[in-house]
């Protein structure tokens, strides 16, 4: 029988594979009718999965197979099996059974701000178990990966030492020839959010180093797909860069978005290779919210649908209120309002049927809502919902909130267009007082209140404050964007219209080609604000026409 902790070289692995195989049958079915712990060992989840049909079609019809997954909240495996025997009639008759347990894979190995990781509390119960499991008459076949087992014979020798064999198997897709086994130490990663608020920059900057220098080491000896713990580390990574960007603490924005973007993706890549779905919806929600803010809306869209997906077959309410939210704010984004509009009432109707009880969320939602009636012309609807949306966050939040000044941008916006200035510029002066107490010039959405109050100045034949504006909005937005971002091209755009509206033709020009550029590659040419901005482009030119004429 085997008993070894070293994996086997893939080049030999389907032999090796099947003779493992063969000691694991030969061991269940000769421990059927009494407790026998078999340890399996496969970094494969799609793998073992296979391997677990194949011996429990063997077994059949002599021998009935369960299984179970165990509870990440309380990994406990006597508890777990304790659970499925107590529910299941043919179990509590001590008829010819095997219980196949699985679920360990998916436990995090860091504290997360805990004080024990998922995976400590497993170890933990693990090591009080073997007198506890003795009233079970039934082989238990415990599946777990290799960095699972390598923890295992440390910190639960007592389980360990009671095993009655490990039976190893390696995917046999492995095309290495120079194969050789890799161990990350993953003990030695800690991220703990309790940490001192006043190291807490050096802590993370330390911690950052560590988790990349990890993963490279792992890549340059295989595969990332090799180890299925290590999308962990590369969704941490991805986090901390996502972060940065979020509290303005990056030290060069757009590297770091790509960064962070590229550690996203490869978590997702790892846990689509091993069908790890659990979770996933939080993956794929922070690289969507990368590629949105790039204005990247395609991908973003798809990253958003797949993770509702998701949500919606685990029943899980909340989080899928989130992304109807972020695919309807995409939409809404692309001019493609009824699609919004229909997403908005969805996400509305699992609030308003007490699915989800989020009042923040829901006021939220109900803003993005009024804004889309308000992108579609319905001004009387826009403003009932905005002030509607302002109230409950002034109730929730009080004055002074973030949330409260994107409520107050928006009234200020609808009274502009429809020329009452007076209320327009009082509600985009108490809205920027808000974000410049509480963020400086430090985020893109105090550039949106400059970029606000420089269109009302506009329309009231201010130029010169309205330049000052747009030039100070513009500034905070390539600071945050890039250079091509949707939100770029309006700035662009409307600094043009100020110069065209100065006389200042040549300097127009040149900003609105830049504009349409942007809106081109990022909305597409039909979307309604690229055909605007063609227009204005068109008028220009008609302009400078006419002037040479002259």
């Amino acid at each position: 029988m085997t008993d070894l902790v070293d994996l086997p070289n893939p080049e030999n692995s389907t032999d090796l594979n099947e003779d493992n195989y063969d000691d694991l049958i030969v061991s269940i079915e000769a421990s059927v009718g009494k407790l026998s712990l078999l340890i399996a060992v496969c970094d494969d989840v799609n793998f073992h999965n296979q391997i677990i049909d194949r011996y429990e079609t063997e077994l059949k019809p002599e021998t009935r197979p369960y299984r179970v997954t165990l509870d990440r909240k309380e990994p406990s495996l006597r508890a777990a099996i304790a659970q499925l025997i107590q529910s299941d009639d043919y179990l509590q008759k001590n008829n010819k059974a095997i219980i196949t347990v699985t679920g360990t894979e998916e436990l995090y190995f860091l504290r997360l701000g805990e004080d024990r990781s998922e995976q400590e509390i497993f170890f933990g119960y693990l090591q009080w178990t073997r007198e506890a499991l003795r009233e079970f008459h039934y082989p238990i076949v415990l599946w777990v990966n290799k960095q699972i087992l390598s923890s295992l014979v440390k910190q639960a020798p007592d389980f360990w030492s009671w095993r009655r064999g490990v039976f190893l198997f390696a995917p046999i897709n492995k095309k290495t020839t120079n194969y050789k086994p890799y161990t990350i130490e993953w003990d030695s990663v800690s991220l703990n959010s309790k940490a001192d608020k006043n190291s807490q920059d050096t802590q993370q900057s330390l911690r950052l180093e560590d988790l990349i220098e990890t993963i490279n080491q792992a890549e340059d000896i295989s595969t990332i797909k090799d180890n299925s713990s290590l999308w962990v580390l590369c969704e941490m990574v991805g986090q901390i860069y996502a972060e940065r960007l979020k509290n303005t603490n990056s030290q060069n924005y757009k590297t770091e978005q790509d960064l962070a973007t590229q550690y996203f993706q490869k978590s997702i890549a790892i846990r689509r290779e091993l069908n790890l779905r659990t979770g996933l919806d939080i993956s794929l929600a922070n690289l969507g919210s990368l590629y949105e803010a790039q204005g990247e809306y395609e991908q973003a869209k798809q990253l958003y649908s797949e993770g509702l997906d998701i949500l919606q077959e685990q029943g899980n309410y909340a989080d899928a209120i989130n992304r109807l939210k972020d695919l309807a704010r995409i939409h809404h984004a692309q001019g493609q309002y009824e699609e919004a509009q229909k997403l908005y009432q969805q996400a509305l109707e699992i609030y308003e049927d007490g699915k989800d009880t989020d009042i923040a969320t829901y006021a939220t939602i109900i803003n993005l809502q009024a804004s889309t009636y308000h992108a579609q012309g319905n001004d009387t609807k826009a403003e009932e919902l905005y002030i509607k949306s302002l109230n409950i966050r002034l109730e929730k939040f009080g004055e002074s909130h973030a949330d409260v000044a994107i409520s107050l941008n928006n009234l200020g916006l609808l009274y502009s267009e429809q020329g009452d200035f007076i209320k327009a510029e009082s509600r985009y002066k108490q809205a920027l007082l808000i974000q410049e107490k509480l963020l400086g010039d430090k985020n893109p959405d105090i550039a949106t209140s400059l970029n606000n109050l420089a269109l009302l100045y506009y329309s009231q034949g201010d130029l010169l404050k309205a330049e000052s504006y747009l030039q100070r909005s513009l500034n905070i937005r390539r600071k945050f964007l890039g250079d091509k971002h949707p939100d770029i091209a309006g700035s662009l755009n409307n600094l043009a219209g100020v110069y065209k509206a100065q006389g200042r033709f040549a300097e127009a020009l040149p900003l609105y080609e830049d504009a349409l550029a942007i809106a081109i590659t990022t909305l597409g040419d039909e979307h309604p604000i690229t055909q605007k901005f063609k227009e204005n482009i068109n008028k220009l030119s008609e302009q400078l026409s006419l002037d040479k004429e002259l």
